[in-house]
């Protein structure tokens, strides 16, 4: 995700790491009805496609010897690239309008839950 993307979000009331209140309980407990993600993440769509191609296993585990060079290499692009992945707290059911207008000039965008699986995907007007 490009740095203005970033910017863009946290302009719409999306700060990294954004909690939706002091407690996610109550919260879940009031908004019942909502569509309440913990711990989203919002990649750029192209990059979230080259993370989910490389084999994660290989991606996270540590160093060790004998892993190939290859491995080594994807785990650096990993590591480099996860800094572009927005995350925090969303209630889609609220903050969908929001999201769609940070969005919707710039790049196509996959929100998943913190173990990569794909909820949303938006699509911007460029």
């Amino acid at each position: 995700m490009t740095k203005s993307l970033i910017k863009l979000l946290k302009s719409k009331g999306f700060a990294m790491k954004r909690k939706i209140g002091p407690s996610k309980t109550n919260y879940l407990k009031e908004n019942g009805e909502n569509l309440v993600v913990s711990n989203a993440m919002v990649y750029e769509k192209e990059l979230y496609y080259k993370i989910k191609n490389l084999e994660f296993s290989s991606v996270i585990r540590t160093t060790k010897k004998g892993n190939s060079e290859q491995e080594k290499r994807n785990r650096r692009w990993y590591k480099r690239e996860y800094r572009n992945v927005w995350w925090g707290d969303l209630d889609l059911s609220k903050d969908i309008k929001k999201l769609y207008d940070a969005i919707r000039w710039k790049k196509d965008v996959i929100i998943t839950y913190k173990n990569g699986d794909k909820i949303l995907e938006l699509n911007g007007l460029d």
